[in-house]
């Protein structure tokens, strides 16, 4: 690919119309798409957090089999790492007021030879900063100075927390880096295996795959997430899947240009339609499509008590979710019974055009907001349309169970696969079945907004960006 001759690769703005920054309705994003000139670009004048790449790497790489990061920088961009969900061994270079004018290179050497004496990984991630962007260290000649002294490969990954609005481009950049570096050998794959694209899904989730395509007979290999990137390098010329394009739709694509990798575009399978989607597109590949229809019947059979007695019927639902589970998490909760109050994802991209489309089909009037971290336009839309339930994630919910609406958290809730059903209606039940906390919540706490922004719309802040 000719592109792996950049030092890293362009942003999604650039390479997918990735917009950040939305509100209004899911047709007239969907015109906007449409149209000859793309999306339009906005920025927002004033915003209130957002997460950059540089934390989407830190987030989504730090599970990653026999693998260290070295994150180049002060040590409170590592901050994010302190949270205890990182699974693999991690260091900070430090840099001082002094490196960040005279270069950090010899700090960032010591914290690689640090990290490998102590933990000895066979794959080291060297995390770039803001900080580098500015002093402009040689990260690349450390690198290859200490790969040939140490038994281990390093990588470096050039992140820089402003080039881009959207955060979910540090994935791409990071497997830019590795496909780079480590590029997979072209040597033919097991034989009716699957390559299941995954860097940091929940185990409970991965069981769900697992057996789902166990009754298929189709053998899966989760990667990199559990094979590392030694899994990514076996995947030349197999069929590859992935659980979340939005994070290794990148890697997928390049497999299939670079390697003979057959990889199927689909989304994410959640929901009943959609994990029969999802695994369709597999039984087409694999000539097993009568059993993926055989396997739908007997789990849509299964789920048909659920269905029907689901405590979502009838029930208002607003959802933030980052995009690719969004949409299919949408179609979920009207399979359920519900109806959608409004949407806010992260960011839009062309990968999403699919199912942008087919929700504008649904429902064209449907609010939907784009933006991560921008917390107080989205209480502005809960307060204007005042849901019965909302399903976020836990920085949204606790706003929401502030204004009076049950909330469900889905950071640790499995989505995945037939059983993310049952899991999203147990989990919907619960927080419906005790109003009365919200109520009281809302009633003592309310949130720290003044009345004066509920009289403005939600997108009072976003403008249309001046070229």
């Amino acid at each position: 690919m000719a592109v792996f001759q950049k030092k890293s690769i362009p942003i999604r703005e650039k390479r997918l119309n990735t917009i950040s920054a939305y509100q209004g309705s899911a047709a007239d994003l969907l015109r906007e798409f449409d149209g000859p000139e793309g999306a339009q670009q906005r920025i927002r004048i004033f915003s209130e957090t957002h997460a950059d790449d540089v934390l989407q790497v830190l987030q989504r790489f730090s599970a990653l089999p026999d693998t260290g990061l070295v994150i180049h920088g002060p040590r409170g961009c590592a901050a994010a790492l302190l949270n205890g969900g990182n699974k693999q061994p991690w260091v900070v270079s430090n840099l001082a007021e002094r490196d960040t004018i005279m270069g950090g290179e010899e700090s960032l050497r010591d914290a690689i030879v640090a990290l490998y004496n102590r933990h000895h990984p066979s794959l080291i991630l060297v995390i770039t900063t803001p900080v580098v962007a500015i002093n402009n260290d040689d990260v690349a000649a450390v690198t290859l100075e200490l790969s040939e002294e140490l038994e281990a490969r390093i990588v470096p990954v050039y992140t820089d927390g402003f080039r881009s609005q959207a955060a979910i481009g540090g994935s791409d950049t990071a497997l830019y880096a590795l496909l780079k570096q480590l590029p997979p050998a072209h040597k033919q794959a097991a034989a009716n295996t699957v390559q299941v694209l995954a860097l940091d899904e929940q185990p409970a989730d991965l069981t769900e795959i697992r057996r789902l395509l166990a009754l298929l007979g189709i053998p899966a290999v989760i990667v990199p997430q559990e094979r590392g990137w030694a899994g990514v390098e076996a995947a030349a010329g197999a069929v590859a899947i992935a659980l979340n394009r939005d994070e290794t739709d990148f890697l997928g694509q390049a497999l299939q240009e670079a390697w003979q990798t057959k990889y199927l575009q689909a989304a994410p399978p959640v929901g009943i339609n959609g994990t029969y989607r999802w695994l369709a597109a597999l039984g087409e590949a694999f000539g097993v499509s009568d059993a993926v229809e055989a396997l739908h019947r007997a789990e849509a059979a299964a789920l048909q008590p659920v269905v029907n007695n689901s405590s979502l019927r009838h029930k208002t639902v607003y959802l933030s979710l980052p995009p690719a589970i969004a949409w299919r998490t949408a179609e979920l909760v009207e399979e359920l019974g519900g109806r959608l109050a409004g949407l806010t994802v992260e960011h839009v991209d062309e990968l999403h055009r699919q199912e942008l489309s087919a929700l504008a089909a649904r429902r064209p009037d449907l609010p939907v907001q784009v933006g991560a971290g921008q917390v107080f336009e989205e209480v502005n839309l809960l307060h204007r349309h005042a849901p019965e339930l909302y399903i976020g994630r836990a920085d949204g919910a606790q706003w929401a169970a502030r204004l009076g609406v049950a909330a469900v958290a889905l950071e640790r809730t499995p989505l995945l696969g037939y059983q993310g059903a049952v899991t999203l209606e147990r989990q919907a039940r619960k927080a419906l079945a005790n109003p009365a906390f919200v109520r009281t919540l809302g009633t003592y706490r309310g949130t720290a907004y003044k009345d004066g922004w509920y009289q403005k719309k939600a997108n009072w802040h976003i403008k249309l960006e001046v070229k």
